[in-house]
């Protein structure tokens, strides 16, 4: 099931400049989806490491 979400301009651009570094990394474009879910597990990644939910350093 597909859902809208409101992102600011600046979020968009954000987004848009992660997508494009990724697709640098690989080659492989990816929609907004698969960037946030990129992000998602980058995210999921850092937080077993150190074991602080809200610690991102």
């Amino acid at each position: 099931m597909v859902k809208t979400m409101k992102i600011t301009d600046n979020t968009h651009r954000e987004l848009t400049k992660i997508s494009a570094q990724l697709t640098a990394q690989d080659g492989q474009r990816r929609t907004f989806d698969e960037t946030i879910m990129s992000l998602i597990e980058a995210y999921r990644s850092k937080k077993k490491k150190s074991q602080d939910p809200l610690e991102l350093k």
